[in-house]
């Protein structure tokens, strides 16, 4: 019978096993992958897989030996194990492993990984690499173990820790002839029996963590991107210990024994004697004294209003203050000959003598050997904080550590070191606080103390089931109060009942200022309670309520990122590799003042904690390319990391980055509070998350907090004074100024919740308006976007171009009036106006009231006649014309404008001539010909902004009616309703819209264009605006833009000249490129239809948009926006040709350089490689195979050929005598930058990036230099070469998704140079495409967008 028991216990250890192996070969699903979402416990594949399991356990054992729930569930779930500590991480347990086993190994074998084990150089597992080693050095069989040899022998290892609990350290049952062995000899006598499988189990139940062994990555997708993107976080549904319970007990007995005993020990003790007695007779489970009760789980407020509807079913809801402490749970037993108290902490660990400096407190509380009202035992709950007796409050939180740290007995007892007094007034003079350095008790006045909350248990019998108010009563009956010692939680009482009585607020209103008075006392938060709820009961849950939860009201700081690494517990939390950054090191800027005076002093960044939450997957993903293409510099713990354009501090508290930036990222950071590490000198956020993270583009690291705004920022938060104040008061006493507010101060108190409470009801109308958004109510609110607003200008149903960039900003400033709105006139000098927008344009001053929303209009006074000086205020209506100038008459000035141009061009020059220029100032030129023909125009001045007027001209105020310039070419065209949006209402007083180009330099102040009128403003371009019922349109006309080739602005404007600005201009550009290649026009001539390869061109946008979107990092684009809505009107209205194909972008000078960069051996390289062993005059190693991956990438650029000549390959050296050698330089580093980030993100996707060709620009800066960007299309398969990865074989030519598939077809019906025009015999009739072959074409550039960004991914 033993033999068999034995037999039968190694079974189950090879069972347990393979269960193991069992779940990890499910698979996880795809983020794309559709079908039902599973049900965490019944229909899941994972508990379904440990279901069948179960029952086939049962099925050839029952019944299982005693003890055997306890062990299976300690072994699947390690983490839950809170007796057994072994004191060995995987660095630690990998050494020992290593001199265990006698493996022996250098670089990256095995064995030499595990003897220099690091988690972040591997996938991540220990098991993986112990199970490779013993699979490789395999042993004879007869070694086997049982599971409950397994099970000792753990516990025999868990004796030399001196954190395992005392009856793990003290029970004689286990194996005595190892209990005094060193920890090596344990784990030999352990894994000299094990098999490889199960040596990898146990290896993981070591570490406390089977996830990488159940839920395993998955085996052909490492890399970062696919990973984060294709899968989520629960893509695997993981058995919970209560889902195992479910399936293990389906009566539920085993789950009810463990909310009243949070033990698995006890739960599965209690189960099989259950189980033994057939279950006849059992009463419910009770509490037992020493054994921890399960915790309840809190419920996340995220508002006010939000939280109170969870509680909604309840009468009474108490709005209990969540002090700032560490859980307490604690067991007191008085029967006997002392008291014995057991404090469990919040993770059901035992920290009886950690705790020890409250044992006093506690039987203290309940008047022990007094007025006692306890006569057994009894449970209870309370937070243990640190108090101030110099303050006369509680303190911050991060005080409790050096007071358990200098009360503990046992291991976790430390004596905390004081400063020397030589950093101490370092810290001073950094301008750190000197109270931050923390002396544990602060001599004596400062203490541990309790606040109690719960009673559970009290004297036998349980009080899980009675109701907070009850359980409340009995607590404040019981105890004795000490203040600044013990203490009972604070409480408000919420009337859920409504109520109509006037005065009496509402539950929420109630709610909001309670809230708002924790959040003025510096205090955590509420913790909101039924008054008819028993203990940890689902349907009326707690409620923790605190400000971080609600949206935007966070502690919010802007913050430098410096550093990224993998950390262990995040990566397996969202499932990802090694490869990917999870971690991210934040800083503050340190030497602000000091760069404030010499921008050239080199930053330096305080790094003093770090942030791994807060971003999505995708945000995240970005992040990490962002990162990984920025060429960051490697991190070796404890040595320096030389050459970056900063130097920084990392506190010694953090683990060593993986890698730091070359420069800085700028990132908001918001947490909960502030808390200060260990020996730290400076306060960090606590939970910190990172919502949001800048481009370089939209806001720089020096935007960032510095250390001095951070530092103050956290003091105001936690209500810590500074701790020079007293001296500073002292000073304005001194010399009779006001001191500023304490943190006490009643006034200031007041003025925070009266602040809070706004903020709180401002959050529940924002979470209220969301919650709305369904029904009638949204149907109602979608029909006036759709008839009214409908701010994207685009029709219902039309379909909209891609939008991978973030939209170009609105520039417009004319607003939409609405009735009765007065608005002051801008005083603001036109003249100091740029393109840029300011402040909402003004029409023209009138004795009008403005057109309400019903169109409704009013008599107006005759208009003011306006002169030099008239900027005062006015009421304004554009509702009508206000100037009583006939439509003939405007008419006339059209057609007569050349005379009035020079007519009014002849004035100033008259004027200059005669030395006159000073009293132009008294000169009323709105009397003039040209000043006449602008009172009905909207005028734009197109010219940089803050650009200095010529001495000659006059200036553009005294011409200029007031209110009548707009500072933007969109406001000029909305304001002459050219704008499809139908949000843009227009200025019903304009009757035309006039341009003013000056393109004379600040420098020479010549003249070009102009050179042939006299030298006054010239208007470029005139808008005539016709009014009609329901449309105005332009009269002037304007060229077709076909759908093929580049269209710039300018083409669209006939007579428009060219504009020198410092702002880079904006063109139109279309797919296919400008200078088409030789088989693009060979395809033209042989298209079977004029449409030639469907959706090519919106294939070649979309792609060229999602790159300029991955790699904008890297280097500047000129992509501005492929919105047509966001487009200038003149380019809206062909949008049935452009949408999709086009892309409004910065127009630049572009390099004559095609810059070509190759990571394979293939195409014209290829064929020179087997000439001369080169590529591009570049020497290469001999023996490469065509299509072989080169050592490293390699920059080849040619030159840049004119349309139908073809491109020339040179050499480096002749590129950079071309261009020069600098802009050589920076061309080759952004390319090669550029095409390492592309290819391996292209990997991810199952492409390999042969080679591809960019191209790039300059555009001028503001400072009067050129600012190198990126240009044309990007990364297409008409510019790159793209392969299939699966299938790839060096030694041959590769599928591609290019345009070699038409190369090939055109060589297999005959054509060759010379024969262009077509076959042999049809000279002339052109290469005739089957429709097969643009058909296949099509699918072949479709299949490469969807491999690149997936399989939703559409034109």
């Amino acid at each position: 019978m033993t033999g068999l028991r034995n037999q039968l216990t190694y079974d189950v250890l090879v069972s347990v096993v393979s269960l193991v192996e069992h779940i990890s070969r499910i698979a996880p699903r795809k983020a794309n992958a559709h079908g039902h979402k599973e049900s965490p416990h019944s229909k899941s594949s994972v508990v379904q897989t440990f279901c069948n399991w179960v029952a086939e356990l049962h099925r050839r054992y029952d019944p299982l030996p005693p003890g055997t729930t306890a062990t299976v569930f300690r072994l699947l779930f390690p983490e839950e194990d809170a007796k057994r500590k072994y004191d060995m991480q995987e660095a630690r347990l990998a050494q020992v492993l290593s001199s265990v086993l006698g493996v022996v190994g250098n670089g990256d074998s095995p064995a030499g990984r595990l003897a220099n084990w690091k988690a972040e150089s591997a996938i991540g597992c220990l098991g993986h690499e112990v199970r490779k080693i013993r699979d490789k050095n395999r042993r004879g069989p007869g070694h086997d173990l049982s599971i409950a040899e397994v099970d000792n022998l753990l516990s025999t290892l868990a004796c030399k820790s001196a954190f395992s609990a005392d009856s793990i350290r003290e029970d004689v049952s286990f194996s005595t002839a190892l209990k005094d062995r060193s920890r090596a000899d344990i784990v030999h006598a352990l894994y000299s029996r094990l098999s490889s499988s199960e040596a990898c189990v146990v290896t993981q139940i070591i570490l406390k963590d089977l996830r990488p062994l159940l839920y395993p990555l998955p085996e052909d997708e490492t890399h970062y991107t696919a990973l984060l993107l294709q899968y989520k976080s629960n893509s695997l549904e993981q058995l919970s210990k209560f889902d195992a319970m479910r399936v293990w007990d389906p009566s539920g007995r085993m789950l009810a024994a463990y909310r009243v005993r949070a033990c698995l020990d006890e739960a599965a003790l209690a189960f099989e004697k259950t189980e033994s007695t057939g279950g006849a007779g059992n009463p419910p489970l009770a509490p037992q004294i020493g054994t921890p009760i399960q915790i309840p789980k809190c419920s996340k407020g995220q508002g006010c209003a939000q939280s109170l509807r969870l509680l909604h079913s309840s009468k009474k809801v108490w709005a209990e203050t969540k002090y700032d402490g560490e859980r307490t749970q604690i067991h007191l037993d008085i029967e006997g000959d002392r008291p014995r108290i057991t404090i469990y902490s919040k993770s059901g660990r035992n920290s009886t003598f950690d705790r020890i400096a409250i044992h006093p407190l506690i039987l203290e509380a309940i008047g022990f050997g007094t007025l006692c009202k306890v006569k057994r035992n009894v449970v209870l709950e309370a937070e243990m904080v640190a108090y101030s007796d110099t303050l006369d409050r509680i303190d911050e939180f991060w005080r409790i550590r050096s007071l358990i740290g200098s009360t503990a007995v046992g291991p976790r007892h430390s004596r905390f070191l004081k400063q020397p007094s030589g950093e101490a007034s370092q810290d001073v003079d950094e301008g750190s606080q000197c109270s931050l350095v923390s002396n544990a008790s602060d001599d004596g006045m400062r203490h541990l103390a309790l606040v109690f909350f719960d009673i559970l248990v009290l004297d036998g019998m349980s009080l899980l089931s009675a109701p907070y108010s009850a359980r409340r009563a009995t607590l404040e009956r019981l105890l004795h109060l000490k203040p600044g010692h013990t203490m009972l939680a604070e409480r408000v009482a919420i009337d859920m009942r409504p109520t109509a009585v006037p005065g009496v607020p509402d539950p929420e209103a109630r709610l909001r200022k309670v809230f708002a008075e924790i959040i003025a006392n510096h205090q955590e938060g509420l913790v909101l309670k039924a008054d008819e709820a028993p203990y940890n009961d689902w349907r009326m849950p707690w409620v923790k309520l605190k400000k971080d939860y609600i949206e935007g009201y966070g502690d919010t700081l802007d913050l430098v990122l410096v550093g990224a690494a993998w950390e262990k517990e995040r990566a397996r939390e969202l499932r990802v590799a090694p490869t990917a950054y999870t971690t991210f090191y934040i800083g503050v800027l340190a030497n602000a003042a000091a760069l404030k005076t010499n921008p050239r002093c080199t930053p330096h960044f305080e790094v003093f904690f770090t942030a791994s939450y807060g971003l999505s997957r995708e945000e995240l993903e970005q992040l990490n390319f962002r990162i990984k293409s920025s060429d960051p510099a490697r991190c070796e713990s404890g040595k320096a990391v030389h050459g970056l354009p900063y130097t920084y501090h990392m506190f010694k508290g953090l683990p060593s980055p993986a890698v730091l930036l070359p420069q800085p990222i700028l990132a908001e950071v918001v947490g909960g509070s502030f808390t200060k590490a260990t020996h730290s000198k400076f306060y960090e956020l606590r939970f910190p998350r990172i919502v949001k993270v800048f481009r370089s583009s939209e806001r720089s690291w020096t935007d960032g907090t510095t250390m001095e705004e951070f530092q103050q920022i956290a003091r105001g938060s936690v209500g810590h004074e500074s701790s020079h104040k007293d001296v500073e008061d002292w000073c304005n006493e001194l010399w009779g100024r006001p001191s500023s507010p304490g943190v006490k101060c009643p006034l200031k108190r007041m003025r925070t919740e009266a602040d809070w409470a706004e903020k709180l009801e401002k959050a529940d109308r924002k979470a209220g308006k969301r919650a709305k958004k369904t029904g009638a109510e949204y149907r109602i609110r979608s029909e006036v976007v759709g008839e009214q607003e409908n701010p994207s200008g685009a029709s219902p149903g039309s379909s909209r171009s891609p939008r991978l960039m973030r939209a170009l900003g609105s520039v417009t400033n004319v607003m939409k009036w609405s009735h009765e709105v007065e608005l002051p006139l801008q005083s603001e000098s036109p003249e100091n106006s740029g393109t840029f927008p300011s402040t909402p344009v003004s029409p023209p001053p009138t004795g009008k009231r403005l057109r309400d929303t019903g169109g409704q209009e009013t008599d107006s006074p005759p208009r003011v006649q306006p002169t030099a000086t008239s900027h005062a205020s006015a009421s304004i209506d554009c509702s009508v014309n206000p100037h009583n100038v006939p439509q003939q008459t405007v008419a006339n000035d059209l057609q007569d404008m050349p005379s009035i141009i020079a007519r009014a061009g002849a004035d100033a020059m008259t004027s200059r001539d005669k030395g006159e220029e000073n009293d132009s100032a008294s000169k009323d030129f709105t009397t003039t010909p040209l000043g006449r023909f602008l009172q009905d125009a909207v005028i734009w001045l197109a010219k940089p902004r803050s650009s200095p007027r010529p001495a000659w001209r006059v200036p553009s105020k005294l011409i200029f009616p007031p209110g009548q310039q707009v500072h933007s070419l969109e406001s000029l065209l909305q304001a002459c309703r050219w704008s499809t949006s139908q949000t843009a209402c227009g200025c019903d007083w304009a009757e035309k819209g006039v341009v003013f180009v000056d393109d004379t330099t600040s420098e020479s102040m010549e003249r070009s264009w102009t050179d042939d009128t006299p030298p006054a403003l010239v208007p470029a371009v005139t808008y005539n605006v016709r009014h009609s019922s329901d449309q105005h349109r332009a009269t002037c006309p304007y060229a077709r833009l076909e759908g093929q080739g580049p269209r710039r602005l300018r083409d669209l404007l006939p007579g428009t000249p060219p504009v020198r600005s410092h702002r880079p201009h904006l063109r139109v550009r279309c797919h296919p490129a400008q200078r088409p290649s030789t088989l693009s026009r060979l395809i033209r001539r042989t298209r079977p239809s004029p449409q030639g390869v469907p959706d090519k061109g919106k294939v070649l946008t979309t792609i060229s948009l999602f790159w300029f979107e991955k790699l904008q990092d890297i280097i500047p684009t000129h992509f501005v926006t492929a919105d047509v809505d966001e487009m200038p009107e003149e380019v809206r209205q062909y949008r049935s040709q452009i949408e999709g194909r086009a892309m409004l972008v910065k127009k630049a000078k572009v390099v004559p350089l095609e810059a070509i960069v190759r990571g394979y051996l293939t195409g014209s390289g290829w064929a020179e490689y087997k000439k001369s062993g080169t590529v591009h005059g570049i020497p290469l190693p001999a023996g490469l195979a065509e299509s072989q991956k080169l050592p490293q990438p390699l920059f080849t650029p040619s030159t840049k050929a004119e349309q139908g000549q073809h491109d020339e390959n040179i050499s480096p050296e002749r590129a950079a005598s071309i261009i020069g050698q600098e802009l050589y330089d920076k061309i080759s580093t952004a390319a090669i930058k550029l095409y390492q980030a592309a290819a391996d993100y292209a990997l991810t996707r199952g492409l390999i990036l042969a080679d591809t060709k960019f191209e790039f620009g300059l555009i001028p800066t503001p400072s009067g230099g050129e600012e190198l960007i990126l240009v044309d299309e990007l990364l297409t398969p008409d510019s790159s070469r793209y392969w299939p990865a699966e299938g790839y074989k060096p030694g041959g030519s590769q599928p591609s998704f290019d345009k070699q598939y038409l190369r090939d077809w055109l060589t297999s019906t005959g054509f060759r140079k010379g024969r262009e025009d077509g076959p042999e015999g049809k000279e002339g009739e052109g290469w005739v495409m089957e429709a097969s072959v643009v058909e296949g074409t099509r699918k072949r550039y479709l299949e490469a967008l969807q491999m690149l960004m997936g399989k939703e991914a559409t034109v």
